[in-house]
């Protein structure tokens, strides 16, 4: 069985980030009259999914020219 450096790096690398993550506090939480107007603008998560799928097709998209390309 070889032994991948860099596989065991990332792996390493990903649990540690996680236990990082789970290990802080979180922050108190403000006080009602402290609390800032909500942001101007469109939420993040409006157009996500449309991203995702967009980003999907074209990914096919081009594993299916590329296998053309071969043959």
């Amino acid at each position: 069985m070889k032994a991948y450096p860099k596989t065991i790096l990332t792996l390493i690398l990903i649990v540690s980030t996680d236990l990082i993550c789970v290990a802080q506090e979180t922050p108190p939480m403000p006080s009602p009259e402290g609390m800032p107007p909500p942001p101007v603008g469109l939420p993040i998560d409006g157009g996500l999914l449309a991203c995702f799928v967009i980003g999907s097709l074209l990914g096919i998209r081009s594993l299916y020219k590329g296998l053309l390309k071969r043959n």
